[in-house]
């Protein structure tokens, strides 16, 4: 798909969060993090020496821990503030209208 091309973004793209995950992103943008989110956070930082790779070690974790899409939307947050929140939610989107397209091109 060419980047000229409109991407229309439809409600079934759209990234759709619950009153927790809402509440998790306010905390996050507030720098406060649930106790476990936060300890582990301190001892990827106190051992980064020691990690290949911290950034994905971090995202593994929140990946596992809140799924796919709310585990990259929280750790965007934690790193970018409301910025680094929107502009993945704005990929997410993207990426699910751009899956949509392919899909019904597929059954035409």
């Amino acid at each position: 798909m060419s980047n000229d091309q409109k991407i229309t973004i439809l409600p079934e793209d759209r990234v759709k969060l619950s009153k927790d995950q809402r509440n998790l992103i306010t905390l996050a943008l507030e720098k406060q993090l649930p106790q476990e989110d936060a300890e582990f956070l301190e001892a990827v930082q106190k051992d980064k020496a020691k990690i290949a790779d911290p950034y994905m070690k971090i995202d593994n974790y929140l990946v596992k821990k809140y799924g796919s899409v709310f585990g990259k939307i929280f750790l965007s947050t934690i790193i970018g503030g409301e910025e680094g929140c929107m502009e993945t939610i704005k990929v997410i989107e993207e990426s699910n209208a751009q899956a949509r397209m392919k899909r019904q091109k597929k059954v035409r």
